[in-house]
């Protein structure tokens, strides 16, 4: 199986995973010996770590750890002992793995600081056998099972009985379940479940935490499962097919996490002495010592998980990890702020299951610990670029300006109108938009000028992903309503442009903002790609025009502005449906400053309450609307207008060709290189570093441009903290957003609608009519989906039936899909 040769962050799942961690979903669980898909994983992965599992392989292999103050060698020669030889090779870090076969007479696992047969015990050295797995470092591969040797009687330590899986039915297991209320750490699951809409694999994670909390004995599984259907269930999802998939994961998850431990420890009578012994002494230090700002009560809580993922990694159980936790000196000082009980132990537990931590605050954040990660609207976590005393005073002075009907900045009160005007509105969508509107208004008159003179023109690029229906539509009226009082000169410069058309248009408007807003992204996108079609030369022009520079142009026709370098405030917005972006995305579009340029607005399907589907009908001479021009849309944009006017005038410079320069105090230069930091931290330990790199580096602008917007609309010259804060607030939101399509575009876009076509079939039974095929949507190009069919038969993923005949069917083999 494929492992991770780095610290890495997850894009899918927004955390870091550490080195030799499988990329694969379920672990080693997914381990094959398929060619197919050993091929599979390394066209995706290839600089990753060859893993073995160990028991299923047959073998068994001893880890000798040197370096960094670890002596294996030393504690086999000190207890007299020694390995004999068989097939071996040098780990990257120094040691030694040697390799034997599994005799398959006792039960082997995996252990940490051996402890031979008569109590011997070998600190730095490992053993990793039964269900676990180890990394092969070696350049060259055995050619067959007769270069392993048979292990030595001190490596074939019995393994302590950890019981099986689950193997009773669905009823079986609540029977054991413990009685009672719903304890604490049942009520913090259920009121993890998203309020929004949540797909298949957060509900999968929802229902092995729950089981996972039952077998731990803690009461109110029935409960809190019930809970988790009802919503997974709630309208317009209760069909048969959502009610099939609920059941047939809960039966999973009990069957592989739901054994019952024969006696729940108290964590409260455990000797934590024994636990100890299990960790080297860096490890140890992590326990008996604090972090370095142990007044943050956050910073306790984060060694806390630091020492709950050292125990996890050690091979303890959640319990004994709970009790390490709890008598560990960041847990002792917690609790002289009321806090770090039993209960906040096992909490931390559980959240280090989820989310692993490497390193205590591996950012260091001015005004405290970094926040944790945030949840968006849609359920999904998002990093924290706002440390938790920074989200903490933004909060604190909307509460108090709400107190007096006034809020924190234009933007909140943007939000405000539109969900009074649209409920329910999808939040991602209005809060690109402001920031759009913003530039469309203000762009022209002032720009960032960087100390090499580099300008950084306050426009934006913007995409608006989701679903029909999710209102993108709706979430652009408020930009088109606002251009349109623009009567003399509209910036809307109309989004089917070629790309000599466009920068004939932006030549024309020299030092004026525009904008152009194009439907079907995934369509603009495939055609600014084709260097043949009519839009050639376009994906390069988009990348180019970003910076503000309108190249010249010779025109015979068009002497007025042939041969005229140009200065454009261009702002580009896209709408599409995510699946179909993305298969128009090719990953190295991250690396050659094109997509990274975007800022993305990501929305699903919200349920609509049966106020919201009243239609707001307005009528003539009704009451105090009495014309178009007088509903309430056009009265607040009517209003805006006025304030942006306002700006303008207190902002626009005698030269139209000499905007004004927008800086920042030096305490928000400050805070711009942590946050710079903070990125280039999320990089480095991602996947795809060369894609991050440049689009995080656009990212960073982007900060810039949004503070200085806010500070604008304060009639302010410089950014100042509130309005840095407001900018690193939004940019939360598109970060989690652009590692979300970073992931989603990993691979090439051929290979996304193979699988893709593989998930839809498999989840119609692993079978479909070739006629059911052609009516999906997306795959209703003939030809082109009788090519992906044709390689899923080459790489033997599937089959046709019945060819050439009404009743054809394309068909998974079985075990390759």
């Amino acid at each position: 199986m494929p492992c991770r040769e780095r610290d890495g962050y997850d894009d899918t799942r927004n955390k870091i995973l550490p080195a030799k961690m499988p990329y694969t979903r379920n672990g080693l669980s997914d381990a094959s010996t398929d060619t197919a898909v050993i091929r599979r994983w390394w066209s995706r992965w290839p600089d990753a770590l060859v893993g073995i599992v160990a028991g299923p392989s047959g073998l068994v292999a001893a880890d000798v750890d040197m370096g960094e103050g670890k002596d294996g060698w030393y504690s086999i020669d000190e207890a007299g002992l020694e390995l004999p030889a068989t097939f071996s090779y040098k780990t990257r870090s120094g040691g030694d793995h040697y390799v034997y076969l599994d005799p398959k007479t006792v039960a082997l696992g995996p252990t940490q600081g051996h402890v031979t047969p008569n109590g011997v015990v070998l600190h730095d050295v490992d053993r990793r056998g039964g269900n676990s797995y180890f990394i092969t470092w070696g350049d060259e591969v055995p050619a067959d099972r007769t270069a392993f040797a048979a292990p030595p009687a001190w490596l074939l330590t019995p393994a302590e009985a950890t019981g099986t899986p689950f193997d009773g039915t669905v009823v079986e297991w609540f029977a054991k379940c413990a009685p009672g209320e719903p304890d604490f750490m049942f009520e913090q699951a259920v009121s993890s479940i998203p309020t929004e809409d949540f797909g298949h694999p957060k509900m999968i994670a929802l229902q092995r935490a729950m089981v996972g909390l039952a077998t731990e004995g803690w009461s109110g599984a029935v409960w809190a499962l019930n809970r988790l259907r009802e919503e997974w269930l709630r309208h317009p999802y209760d069909t048969q097919e959502n009610r099939d998939d609920f059941d047939r994961g809960l039966r999973d998850a009990i069957k592989k996490y739901g054994r019952f431990p024969p006696a729940p420890a108290d964590i409260l009578s455990v000797d934590t002495l024994p636990l100890m012994a299990k960790l080297s002494p860096e490890e140890l230090e992590a326990v008996t010592t604090l972090p370095a700002d142990a007044e943050n009560p956050a910073a306790l809580r984060q060694r806390g998980a630091r020492v709950a993922t050292i125990a996890l990694g050690a091979g303890l159980s959640t319990h004994e990890a709970a009790v390490l936790v709890l008598r560990c000196a960041a847990s002792a000082a917690l609790r002289q702020h009321a806090d770090g009980g039993v209960g906040e132990a096992w909490a931390i537990v559980r959240d280090a299951i989820q989310s692993p931590v490497l390193e205590d605050s591996p950012v260091v954040m001015p005004e405290g610990a970094p926040a944790p990660e945030q949840v968006d609207e849609s359920g999904r976590k998002q990093p924290a670029l706002l440390t938790v005393l920074e989200r903490a005073r933004l909060e604190d002075e909307r509460k108090e300006l709400a107190a007096e009907q006034r809020f924190l900045w234009w933007g909140d009160e943007f939000m405000w109108v539109q969900a009074q005007l649209n409920s329910p509105i999808t939040e991602q969508y209005y809060r690109l938009n402001r920031w759009i509107i913003l530039s469309v208004m203000l762009s022209p008159y002032a720009v960032i000028v960087t100390k090499n003179g580099t300008i950084l023109p306050l426009n934006f690029y913007g995409m608006i992903l989701g679903p029909s229906g999710t209102g993108k539509s709706e979430a652009i009226a408020p930009i088109k309503t606002l251009v349109r009082l623009n009567v003399t000169d509209s910036p809307d410069i109309g989004g089917n442009a070629t790309y000599s058309g466009l920068v004939e248009k932006l030549i024309e408007r020299d030092h004026k903002a525009s904008w152009f807003h194009a439907d079907e992204a995934d369509r603009a996108l495939k055609d600014w790609s084709n260097d043949k079609g009519e839009f050639r030369g376009m994906k390069q022009g988009i990348t180019d025009l970003y910076g503000g520079d309108v190249p010249a142009i010779q025109r015979a026709t068009k002497k007025e502005i042939s041969g005229i370098h140009a200065r454009a405030y261009l702002s580009v917005l896209l709408t599409g449906v995510f699946d179909r972006v993305t298969d128009a995305i090719e990953p190295g579009d991250w690396e050659d400053g094109y997509i990274n340029r975007f800022i993305f607005a990501i929305g699903e399907r919200k349920p609509r309450t049966r106020e919201s589907k009243r239609p707001g009908l307005m009528r003539k001479g009704a009451g105090p609307a009495r014309s178009s021009e007088q509903t309430p849309v056009a009265k607040w944009a009517q209003e805006w207008w006025s304030r942006f006017e306002q700006v303008r005038k207190a902002i626009e410079p005698e030269d139209p060709k000499d905007p004004m320069w927008v800086g920042a105090t030096d305490e928000v230069l400050d805070r711009h290189v942590d946050t710079i930091e903070s990125l280039e931290a999320i990089a480095r330990a991602s996947a795809h570093p060369e894609r991050l790199d440049p689009t995080f580096t656009r990212l960073e602008k982007t900060i810039l441009k949004c503070a200085a917007l806010a500070a604008l609309m304060d009639l302010s010259p410089d950014i100042e903290m509130k309005h840095y804060l407001i900018a690193l607030e939004q940019a939360e939101e598109w970060l989690a957003n652009a590692l979300l399509l970073v992931a989603a575009t990993d691979e090439s876009p051929r290979v996304r609608r193979v699988n893709r076509l593989v998930e839809i079939i498999r989840r119609a039974g692993g079978f479909m009519a070739m006629t059911d095929v052609y009516q999906l949507d997306g795959f209703d190009d003939y030809r082109d989906v009788d090519s992906l069919i044709e390689q899923l038969k080459k790489q033997g993923r599937a089959v046709r039936e019945n060819a050439g005949t009404p009743a054809e069917v394309i068909r998974l083999t079985k075990g390759r899909a």
